[in-house]
């Protein structure tokens, strides 16, 4: 069972309460996920807040967001339903998904979140590649993703997966500076045949060069964000991967197969 300490309960019931939106609460000693859901009952707050509150906490949830949240977009991509099944059938769960949908190398923390890291050398190339070219392995490229697996009094709880997209975000960053010191040696070098004026051009290029960062991150949310809602979809209701895998390829070929106009009677 999970033990919280002083700060965590904290976080925690602050996040259940807004769930709920009820007032907050807090505790003062390490408490166990009964304990908190029992605190929280004496409030109104339902247990399923509560496993639902202390899953987003131990999967890393930042609910905070930052200035280049607000400018380019998240460098993290989450989702929480509520489970199916007990923590250690979950956890299962989440370590075949990770690992047969995506081509990560998954294992268990001590406090028990799973956490995804890509796997190195060719061998994890292939990996990924092979998924990718199937429609599937959208989390093997992202820095990490972790699985939190929350019960409550020996209930199924809440799962939630959060996926670490910074280097993704860092990425799109680093091509739109390109793209911006590129604009900006275009003005430079127009500005000697012009004079200073065409200098005034260089916030544009700056302009152009964030909002380009911008559609080229929110394109890869787009994508990892199907992908880290299918994947807690599998492991909530405890679809089997290859079997999701086998109905997404099968999708994908229904949607590109060309149609064809039935033979038109000649009478």
């Amino acid at each position: 069972m999970t033990n919280l300490d002083p700060a965590s309960t904290d976080l925690v019931l602050r996040r259940a309460v807004e769930l709920s939106t009820v007032e907050p609460a807090s505790g003062e000693v390490e408490l166990s996920a009964a304990a908190v859901a029992d605190i929280a009952a004496e409030v109104g707050l339902p247990a399923s807040t509560v496993a639902s509150a202390i899953a987003e906490h131990q999967a890393g949830v930042d609910n905070d967001r930052s200035f280049l949240d607000r400018i380019i977009g998240p460098d993290q991509i989450w989702a929480r339903r509520l489970s199916t099944s007990n923590e250690d059938d979950t956890r299962q769960r989440a370590q075949r998904w990770l690992s047969s949908s995506h081509g990560l190398k998954a294992r268990v923390r001590p406090d028990g979140v799973v956490v995804a890291n890509r796997r190195r050398g060719v061998s994890g190339m292939v990996a990924v590649g092979a998924r990718r070219a199937g429609g599937h392995g959208g989390l093997g490229r992202v820095r990490e993703v972790q699985v939190a697996a929350v019960d409550v009094d020996d209930k199924p709880g809440a799962v939630c997966v959060a996926a670490d997209i910074g280097n993704k975000r860092s990425e799109a960053v680093a091509g739109g500076a390109v793209m911006v010191t590129s604009g900006a040696a275009v003005v430079g070098v127009v500005a000697l045949f012009t004079g200073p004026a065409t200098l005034a051009a260089l916030p544009v290029v700056a302009g152009i060069g964030t909002l380009a960062t911008r559609i080229m991150h929110q394109s890869r949310v787009r994508r990892i964000t199907e992908e880290v809602e299918a994947t807690i979809d599998g492991i909530a209701t405890g679809v089997d991967p290859s079997i999701a895998l086998t109905d997404k390829l099968r999708g994908r070929l229904n949607r590109t197969e060309p149609t064809v106009d039935p033979p038109q009677s000649s009478e």
